[in-house]
């Protein structure tokens, strides 16, 4: 999961604000490959993170860093195959409310992705192939939660999670999930029990989030 220490620094975020205002044709003023990731830090500071709630805002930077490190060499971006490459990297390492406020907030997500992807000044600019409706993004999640409960009931043991079959995998999605909708408190049902313990090699910022997080 990304950390604090990778956000956008001030000095990088002046000077792509700079780039932000300045009244140029977009062919005469690109950026490289290496700022990519702080011009989208910089768009959804100065976009879509005014539109979401107090609570959820931090998090969804974190998605969308995650969502960089993982699309960053990909020149076109499918939203149905990124989202569950970003989620497998994410898995157990954040509890379950977060993937909730993913749930809840991916559309204002994607429609932030598809507004300033094809923005970014880019010598080769990137686009988005395709998007996903609730029940598409409801089933990726629901899929993601089904392993990271073997992943946590397991102790991320690789020979044990081998064995998981299919069939139990779909047990458990149906358990908490049914025709795209996911029922969270189900999911509050199966993980509370095992609880989430913050790493204490995490910074101190990124200890105040998943520990306030995990207490809704």
């Amino acid at each position: 999961m990304a950390k604090q220490g990778k956000y956008a620094k001030s000095s990088k975020q002046k000077q792509i604000k700079q780039i932000l205002k300045a009244k140029r044709k977009p062919q005469e003023r690109t950026i490289n490959d290496s700022e990519f990731e702080d011009f989208m830090l910089v768009r959804y500071g100065l976009t879509l993170k005014k539109k979401l709630k107090l609570a959820v805002r931090e998090s969804m930077q974190r998605f969308l860093q995650q969502w960089i490190v993982i699309g960053q060499d990909q020149q076109v971006w499918s939203i149905e195959e990124l989202l569950p490459q970003v989620l497998q990297q994410i898995n157990v390492g954040v509890p379950w409310q977060f993937y909730e406020q993913i749930a809840d907030n991916f559309s204002e997500f994607q429609g932030f992705l598809n507004r300033e992807l094809k923005a970014v000044p880019l010598k080769e600019r990137k686009t988005i192939s395709d998007e996903l409706d609730a029940s598409g993004v409801n089933e990726i999640i629901a899929g993601q939660l089904a392993a990271n409960t073997f992943i946590a009931t397991l102790g991320g043991n690789q020979e044990k999670l081998q064995q998981v079959t299919q069939e139990q995998l779909e047990a458990t999605i149906t358990s908490f999930s049914n025709e795209g909708t996911i029922d969270w408190e189900k999911v509050r049902g199966i993980f509370e029990p095992l609880g989430f313990d913050v790493p204490d090699n995490f910074d101190v910022p990124t200890k105040k989030w998943l520990q306030m997080i995990s207490e809704k």
